[in-house]
Order: structure tokens, then C-alpha cells, then sequence
């Protein structure tokens, strides 16, 4: 099988080695290209990694000070109920009716709680 073939000077076994040689650098280039396809997809990925991990940043920080602010608004709201009992009780003493404005801002008051607590709610699970 070493002999000369009749094309030319090479024997076979030089012939079936370019072969593979040639398949070889055949399968490296696609490797290659494969692995600059995954190289651009891996980039890819870890941009909007990186992207959603600032934006997750930003919501975090937005939720801790909307947490901070529904707090402070708790205790003010519950000194409103206080305030607004103690209006009630002296409106009774004296046989009179709370006043229209006041019973409006203390509904708005109260419509104020109902938020601050949905935002308390929809922020306790986001650390």
C-alpha cells in the first residue's frame, strides 16, 4: 500500500493522511467559528446580567425608601386617628357635628393608610 499510485508520486497512506488533515482543519474552523458564536452569545448574556442587576439594584433602593416613607406615614396617620378621636369626643361633649371639611380630610387621611399599607405589603418581600 506504500507503493506509488498511478496519479502521482504519493503513496496512499500520504493520500488518506491529507485527507484527514484536510477534515481536520475542517472541523477546527467550525469549532472556531462555534466558538466565537458562543464567546458573542456568553458576552451577550452577561451584559444583560449585569443590566438587570442594576436595575434590580435601583428597585431595591426604591423599595427600602418607599418602605422608609410608609413607615413615618404609619405614625402620622395613627396620630391622625388619634386627633380625629379626640375631635369626635369634644364635638360630642359639646352636642355639635364634626365639621364637613375636617370628616373629608380624615376619610382622605384614612384612604392614605389603606395605600401606606399596600405599599409595606408589596415591599416586605423585595430585600
Amino acid at each position: 500500500m506504500n507503493k506509488p499510485t498511478p496519479i502521482g508520486k504519493k503513496t496512499f497512506a500520504e493520500y488518506e493522511k491529507e485527507v484527514n488533515e484536510f477534515n481536520l482543519s475542517k472541523v477546527e474552523r467550525i469549532e472556531l467559528d462555534m466558538l466565537q458564536d458562543l464567546k458573542k452569545i456568553v458576552i451577550t448574556a452577561a451584559d444583560f446580567s449585569s443590566e438587570a442587576q442594576r436595575q434590580y439594584n435601583t428597585v431595591v433602593k426604591a423599595a427600602t425608601e418607599a418602605r422608609s416613607a410608609s413607615k413615618s406615614g404609619e405614625k402620622w396617620l395613627k396620630k391622625v386617628i388619634d386627633e380625629m378621636a379626640k375631635v369626635q369626643r369634644a364635638a360630642k361633649e359639646l352636642g355639635v357635628d364634626v365639621p364637613n371639611d375636617i370628616e373629608r380630610l380624615y376619610k382622605t387621611a384614612l384612604s392614605s393608610g389603606e395605600t401606606i399599607r399596600e405599599i409595606l405589603k408589596a415591599t416586605s418581600s423585595i430585600k
